[in-house]
């Protein structure tokens, strides 16, 4: 519908969005559509594990050393800029 100039705008997630065009659009329709700059929402990632499965309060505690140090390094910044900035549309 968005391709038909049926809708001006259409709200999704950016990477979701590239999938979608990738996976089923032309070359020729995936150069159609633009992306706004500002989200209009922005969300935190999470990672949940129940407290009544043994061994899982050492495996939070490691994912978090783990984290921690990904964000000190920069790496996780990096990875989600580069989620989010595919080579182009038109590939």
């Amino acid at each position: 519908m968005l391709l038909a100039n049926r809708l001006d705008a259409f709200p999704i997630d950016k990477v979701v969005a590239f999938d979608l065009l990738y996976s089923q659009f032309s070359r020729e329709e995936r150069e159609q559509p633009s992306f706004h700059p500002v989200p209009l929402r922005s969300d935190s990632l999470h990672l949940l594990l129940s407290r009544k499965v043994p061994g899982n309060a050492e495996r939070m505690a490691r994912f978090n050393r783990g984290l921690k140090v990904l964000q000190d390094s920069g790496k996780v910044s990096q990875y989600l800029l580069e989620i989010q900035q595919p080579m182009s549309l038109a590939h």
